[in-house]
């Protein structure tokens, strides 16, 4: 059985909310980094998340902007339970927006461990 560590934060905390991508900036580079993400919003919300573009991943990509109905699956989209905390796996230094109308916020910081 893998051993697990608690989260350790290794970045600021970003709040994030539907005005604009975010970018989370993470202690590495290399290979994939935790990102713990909170929903602040008492409501189910949708996060939508993408990796840098670009040379030296410096481009803001483009950005999922609706949330996955039937029939119509989403990449790049994290439904969140009202007040739950998840840790994901995602690659480094990813841009984050809520995708939900209603005022949803996260609170997202990069970091190891679950």
């Amino acid at each position: 059985m893998a051993g697990f560590s608690p989260f350790q934060p290794q970045s600021k905390c970003s709040v994030v909310d539907n005005s604009a991508a975010v970018q989370v900036q993470a202690p590495s580079t290399a290979g994939s980094i935790q990102y713990r993400i909170r929903n602040r919003s008492s409501s189910e919300a949708y996060l939508a998340w993408a990796a840098p573009q670009g040379g030296g991943g410096a481009t803001q990509p483009t950005m999922p902007s609706v949330a996955p109905i039937v029939g119509t699956p989403q990449t790049g989209v994290i439904g969140m339970l009202g007040s739950s905390v998840e840790t994901f796996t995602l690659p480094p230094n990813c841009y984050f927006q809520a995708i939900t109308a209603g005022g949803a916020t996260f609170e997202i910081i990069a970091g190891e461990g679950v």
